[in-house]
């Protein structure tokens, strides 16, 4: 009985302390979010004082998400070159107003980053509204001032029907339209017919705040600019410009498949390739958008078809076709090319086509270095293509073991690397059944 006498007093304690808490009541909740906007900036974190929001690459935006109305540090933090732990990059201190929509934008470099805060009303629509709502941000350091049109597919910008015009560094004000499936095209500010930007026909939601953001492009995609579209909920979405084609390197890693052309038309009419023997590489080839089917037949024979590989592209983007042997017959496989550059690190991804092996070890060591004391930086079965390797700037050696093993069945292979690097490798089988070839494919 004493017991429980001294645990109800503690209780009461307790509510008594409760009751006279000094902490601020909040009087409703605000909308943050953040975009990475540094040019080949790595992954940024996003972070409320100390908690975590979420990790942003370059070009993306984090989620909004709501929190009490009162004043916050901000924090930016990512891994800078030649650190292993990360760095706190920006802090910026912002009070939250309650129904207010907050975007933080870091722009400048690493080392001399920049804060900028774009503020608006969060959204608002009735339970029958038919409309949604559109802003635009430019971040692309390129282009000057721009209009925005949205109208169905197949009609062209007309002056004076622009729903928005943008300046290098803000956000536009919120535009109410009708839902519908839109084409987005971007021109020059007051020239309908300079089109820097145009996607396919998209479907907009009625109810829904969409947030589009305009940058310049990179080597991850073959056009000028980029724009990525976000909601109040979900970070950004990178949307295709449909007037860029994508783009397809072939890559062959079969020994034994004969000497083949390529076409891609079910009626074999429209050769793509001739001639495609072990080991070559393409430069980029021009295909279409959407679903793209491409038969290898042997060369100068329609009638002997080798293999059959369909890709789905968007517009754009860079593919691989990387074929390789499959017991007694051939495959294929396709995946996108990681060109995207990142200042801090080089990147290096490795296919491994060897199939007198079940597994290979790679390792990447300093330039002369043994590997007797390295460990190997991927084990790579057959065939697969490994994840994405981040390495530091400098001349390195390339090894290839049997897996568990040091016994060196190709290599070494020097590559130069530099930060910003995004370098793509092959391993091949040799006449000799005991070896491999390690190829730096070279840039397209």
């Amino acid at each position: 009985m004493r017991w429980a006498l001294t645990g109800l007093v503690a209780l009461l304690l307790a509510a008594g302390c409760a009751k006279e808490s000094s902490l601020p009541t909040p009087t409703g909740k605000g909308t943050i979010r953040a975009i990475n906007a540094i040019t080949n900036a790595p992954n940024v974190a996003f972070r409320i004082e100390e908690r975590s929001v979420e990790s942003i690459a370059w070009k993306a935006a984090s989620g909004g998400v709501r929190f009490d109305d009162f004043s916050y540090d901000f924090n930016f933090d990512t891994v800078l070159t030649g650190n292993l732990t990360s760095t706190r990059v920006a802090t910026v201190t912002q009070k939250i107003d309650a129904s207010h929509d907050y975007t933080f934008v870091l722009t400048g470099s690493l080392n001399s980053p920049t804060v900028t805060v774009w503020e608006a009303d969060e959204p608002q629509f009735s339970e029958n509204a038919t409309t949604m709502l559109m802003r635009f941000g430019h971040l692309a350091a390129t282009l000057g001032d721009f209009d925005v049109y949205a109208a169905e597919a197949g009609v062209a910008p007309v002056a004076g029907m622009a729903i928005a015009t943008a300046t290098y560094g803000d956000v536009t004000d919120y535009v109410e339209i009708e839902s519908d499936s839109l084409v987005i095209t971007i021109t020059e500010s007051n020239d309908p017919d300079a089109i820097v930007f145009q996607s396919s026909s998209l479907a907009f939601n009625a109810r829904t705040a969409y947030f589009l953001m305009m940058f310049d492009g990179d080597d991850a995609n073959a056009a000028e600019y980029e724009l990525r579209l976000a909601t109040n909920s979900t970070g950004g979405t990178a949307l295709a410009d449909a007037r860029v084609p994508p783009t397809l390197r072939l890559m062959q890693t079969a020994i034994d498949l004969p000497l083949a052309d390529i076409y891609q038309d079910e009626d074999l009419t429209d050769l793509l390739v001739e001639n495609h023997a072990f080991g070559n590489i393409t430069g980029d080839l021009p295909i279409s958008a959407g679903t793209n089917e491409f038969t290898y037949t042997a060369a100068d024979n329609i009638g002997s078809i080798l293999l059959e590989e369909n890709v789905t592209a968007a517009s754009g983007v860079p593919y691989n076709i990387v074929t390789y042997p499959d017991d007694t017959d051939f495959d294929a496989t396709a995946f996108v090319s990681d060109r995207r550059s990142v200042s801090t690190y080089a990147k290096m991804r490795v296919f491994n086509g060897v199939s007198n092996f079940e597994a290979l070890d790679l390792y990447v060591v300093d330039a002369d270095e043994s590997i007797d004391d390295a460990f190997p930086r991927q084990g790579l079965a057959f065939p697969s293509l490994g994840t994405t390797l981040t390495l530091t700037a400098g001349s390195r050696d390339l090894y290839v073991t049997d897996v568990g093993e040091k016994t060196v069945v190709a290599g070494p292979v020097r590559v130069d690397l530099a930060l910003g690097d995004s370098v793509e490798v092959l391993l091949l089988d040799t006449v000799d059944p005991n070896t491999a070839e390690i190829v730096i494919v070279p840039p397209p």
